[in-house]
């Protein structure tokens, strides 16, 4: 297990031994908004306060995506071999995501699809073969703040501040079912 926190640290825990101990400690330059896995179980992407709000690393570990409060989303190609102990990170591209503060971004399942959420009520889909918009699924003013992909990558949940979780059919933007319940902002989400 791995844990990030605002005491500018991201620990990991040994979780075999009799009692749970942190094994490694990273130290980060502001307080820790995010951390990711990558694939290989070996290594860890982080986010700090410092600019980058979400962090994520595509299931098949070929980019990771960072995004911002500026509505910015950055793209890196990630690459390694044999003989490198570390995963290199090659700049790729930036993409003016949203008009307003970027919360999420999350690679799909099969690794062909990349969403962002924003507080400008939209979840954007992105195609990793070219990373063009593919489908913006609008809440019209609600911030969106999360989202989270079906295993077969074809149906999107999303979280929003009107208090609503929907299931979006993604080949025809249009929801599929509304949960209802919350009496605040749905502020994360996981399926």
């Amino acid at each position: 297990m791995f844990t990030a926190g605002e005491d500018h640290r991201v620990r990991i825990w040994d979780m075999l031994s009799a009692s749970p101990h942190c094994s490694r400690v990273f130290d980060c330059q502001a307080p820790v908004n995010a951390a990711c896995l990558h694939p290989n179980q070996v290594e860890i992407a982080m986010g700090a306060q410092n600019g980058v709000q979400d962090v994520a690393i595509s299931p098949d570990g070929q980019y990771m995506a960072a995004v911002n409060n500026k509505g910015n989303c950055y793209i890196w190609s990630l690459s390694s071999s044999p003989n490198q102990k570390l995963t290199t990170l090659q700049p790729k591209l930036k993409i003016a995501a949203h008009k307003r503060y970027v919360l999420r971004c999350k690679f799909s399942p099969d690794s062909r699809l990349l969403v962002t959420t924003s507080g400008d009520g939209t979840a954007r889909i992105w195609k990793t073969d070219d990373f063009n918009m593919w489908r913006e699924l609008s809440i019209d003013n609600y911030w969106v703040w999360d989202a989270a992909f079906s295993a077969d990558s074809k149906y999107l949940f999303t979280a929003s501040s009107d208090g609503i979780a929907r299931l979006w059919k993604l080949e025809t933007k249009n929801p599929e079912r509304k949960y209802t319940g919350h009496t605040k902002a749905i502020t994360a989400l996981s399926f």
